[in-house]
């Protein structure tokens, strides 16, 4: 899915950028290797629908008053109360040269293991840290789970097919677990009833209150 924005330059800073929101635009930035961080406003009705389908690795169409850029969404904050989105940052794109993506992991199928109450099933790894050019950029890697038939078996990262210009930042990261079947943990809930015995009964029935007894003269 192609995601475009029209944004505009802004000189408001600080407490000031109060108003942009009130008009319905959303303050943001854009930083990279080669440029300086620019601030900008886009409207709020595009960068939530943007939200609503954009991933780790989706790349935006920016239009910065006439400027073609690329970008990644790397941040998004938002009120804590309301949700509503407060600021949004991207990261310009060079289409040249490697960079680093976090590309995001999906699990598909219906493992037997979790099917058949033999196992849970425990997501490791969301994500892998990559290196390569925008153009050999995948959307995501998708992990089939359908093989998992009992406790102990996993899958790898290295069990996934990744193309070769796609690189790991992190090589250690191969022998990682993407996901895991667990035994199930079994609870036993033990019951215990305290019953009074006869001669608790008995004791209790020969407790008297003693009444205060005046002296015969």
């Amino acid at each position: 899915m192609q995601n475009k924005i029209n944004a505009k330059k802004r000189d408001l800073l600080g407490k000031k950028v109060k108003n942009i929101r009130k008009d319905g635009f959303v303050p943001a930035s854009i930083y990279g290797s080669d440029t300086i961080s620019q601030s900008i406003t886009i409207p709020y009705g595009e960068i939530e629908k943007v939200l609503r389908t954009a991933t780790l690795t989706s790349i935006i169409d920016m239009d910065v008053d006439g400027a073609e850029i690329k970008a990644l969404i790397k941040e998004v904050q938002r009120d804590l109360i309301t949700n509503e989105i407060n600021h949004v940052s991207f990261f310009k794109i060079d289409e040249k040269a490697e960079m680093l993506f976090e590309i995001p992991i999906y699990l598909t199928g219906i493992a037997p293991a979790v099917k058949n109450n033999l196992g849970a099933l425990v997501q490791t790894m969301n994500s892998v840290e990559v290196r390569c050019k925008v153009a050999d950029l995948v959307p995501s890697f998708t992990v089939d789970i359908s093989k998992l038939e009992g406790p102990g078996q996993t899958i790898k990262l290295s069990e996934i097919s990744m193309p070769e210009a796609i690189k790991l930042v992190h090589k250690e990261d191969l022998h990682s677990t993407i996901v895991t079947i667990t035994e199930l943990q079994s609870e036993e809930v033990t019951a215990t009833t305290t019953e009074e015995t006869p001669a608790a009964t008995d004791e209790k029935a020969a407790e008297t209150k003693e009444e205060p007894t005046e002296d015969k003269k």
